[in-house]
């Protein structure tokens, strides 16, 4: 994520934090979906509060864990693959259609967008 330390005038705003790296996980917590952050092993390293709301997982619940615990069986070579095409690929961005496990353990087709941020020293 941003590291900047660039101050935000608290004034301008009530609702507004202190750094930029503050405003913009602010923000990306209010965002509906699920944003969530794969290492190169595609494991889960940090997940926004609204997996809870779509799926029933708490983020505790994922963090730490490879992403394909969460994929239905049959999503899990288009994944792997388009993971070991592109992630090498900087800037790379795609949308994909895969199902997910829910806590309960039902199944649910989600749209998702996948960015490659791996190259990114403040992020990868």
């Amino acid at each position: 994520m941003l590291r900047t330390e660039t101050q935000v005038d608290p004034h301008r705003d009530g609702d507004q934090v202190g750094t930029v790296s503050e405003a913009l996980a602010h923000h990306v917590e209010r965002i509906p979906d699920p944003i969530l952050l794969l290492d190169a092993d595609l494991v889960i390293r940090h997940i926004t509060a609204q997996v809870t709301t779509l799926l029933g997982w708490e983020p505790a619940d994922v963090i730490g864990r490879p992403i394909a615990e969460f994929l239905a069986p049959e999503d899990l070579p288009l994944v792997l693959g388009l993971a070991a095409e592109h992630l090498p690929v900087a800037g790379y961005v795609r949308e994909v259609e895969v199902h997910v496990r829910r806590r309960d353990g039902s199944v649910r087709m989600i749209e998702a967008s996948a960015s490659t941020f791996l190259h990114d020293p403040e992020i990868g």
